[in-house]
């Protein structure tokens, strides 16, 4: 399998997603879960 990434850059772009994603959801979370759903 070929990937257009080397294994480190997608890593990499995996953990600033995931940083994205738990950012956001903290930054709602103190706002009230009631906006998430």
């Amino acid at each position: 399998m070929a990937w257009g990434l080397p294994a480190e850059d997608l890593f990499d772009f995996l953990h600033v997603v995931r940083l994205e994603m738990i950012n956001t959801i903290y930054g709602v979370g103190k706002r009230g879960f009631k906006f998430v759903r």
